[in-house]
């Protein structure tokens, strides 16, 4: 059986392992890096109107030295297999930190991985998203027997992350190894850990410009030092551009379904960072309408009003449906149709 690896993510607010398997990854590729990505959600509709687009992916050495790229890589739905990125580099360099950067239209990214030339792996998950207050939904993606949630990353500011920079191995534990009892020390240790990974450091930071190229790095013979930007080609700007334009008044006209308890409305709805369809919880029999970021429960003999009706799938307020059309798509991820 081929070796787990170890991904540090968030589960249950504390810091969690995610283990992944060989089916997580792609197979290697001596000329260059392969990505793989997976995501929890799509959002057509956008420039493309064809499912969701893969991100451009740059990849650099511990230097900052850039080593190679691939731009529009393609499409990718929800509900399908990861997607695989071949980047060819300029030299068969351990590609230690990643730049990716949103396409035309949304994906919330539940986890993505790579694999160096040398057949080293390192992955990554969508929880952080959740847990530094970015732009997240659910997935119903699987990794270790848990599903992490995705972070949405997008070109037409739709929500405002349009990219964003890992370094690959300050998200791998080398014994699996997290204390989550009621010692101070620890938990008071493990937070702090937690924290900076959500301040935009050199490990995980996050990108509103238009098409950023470049990343932040340490060089290591100056960890001390305070960290630098590094551009993606002798510091040329990126050819492509996109004009900026932010759609406060954007709403996603699908309904999600879901009866994983975990999956909880009240966890949904009452974070303002959340973005995605409405969700209904039928295992919990609890409706999130993400437009007013208000919870209401199903409809039933004895519910009749300010309810959910199941069967017609309509909030009901006043005793009038809140709204005319039906959704524009349904996503079942309770194993249904």
């Amino acid at each position: 059986m081929a070796a787990l690896l170890d991904v540090i993510g968030v589960v249950s607010g504390l810091l969690g392992i995610y283990q992944f398997a060989a089916d997580n990854f792609a197979s290697s590729d001596s000329g260059g890096s392969v990505v793989r990505v997976q995501v929890g959600l799509d959002n057509p509709g956008g420039l493309s109107n064809a499912g969701g687009d893969l991100p451009d992916v740059r990849l650099f050495n511990e230097v900052g030295d850039f080593l190679g790229a691939s731009y529009d890589p393609g499409h990718i739905d929800d509900g399908t297999n990861g997607k695989d990125i071949t980047v060819t580099q300029t030299a068969e360099q351990q590609a230690t930190y990643g730049l990716f950067t949103a396409n035309d239209d949304a994906i919330c990214i539940a986890y993505l991985s790579i694999v160096w030339p040398d057949e080293q792996k390192f992955g990554w998950t969508g929880d952080w998203a959740q847990q530094c207050g970015l732009s997240w939904y659910y997935s119903n993606v699987v990794v270790d027997g848990k599903k992490p949630a995705c972070m949405w990353i997008d070109a037409n500011h739709d929500q405002p992350i349009t990219a964003f920079q890992l370094h690959f191995a300050d998200f791998v534990s080398n014994d699996g190894n997290f204390a989550h009892d009621t010692n101070y020390t620890v938990i008071h240790r493990v937070l702090i850990r937690i924290s900076s990974y959500c301040s935009n450091s050199t490990s995980f930071a996050t990108y509103t410009s238009d098409d950023p190229n470049s990343i932040v790095y340490i060089p290591p013979q100056k960890a001390k030092s305070k960290s630098k930007r590094r551009p993606t080609v002798n510091g040329e700007v990126s050819s492509k551009s996109r004009p900026l334009q932010r759609r406060d008044d954007f709403v996603d006209e699908r309904l999600v379904i879901s009866n994983d308890p975990t999956q909880n409305t009240d966890g949904l709805c009452s974070d303002p960072a959340s973005l995605g369809p409405d969700l209904l919880n039928v295992a919990e029999g609890r409706f999130c309408q993400m437009s007013t970021k208000t919870v209401h429960p199903v409809c039933s003999d004895t519910v009749t009003d300010d309810c959910f009706n199941v069967d017609t799938q309509k909030l009901i307020l006043g005793g009038v449906s809140t709204r005319d059309d039906d959704y524009s798509k349904v996503i079942d991820w309770t194993g249904g149709s």
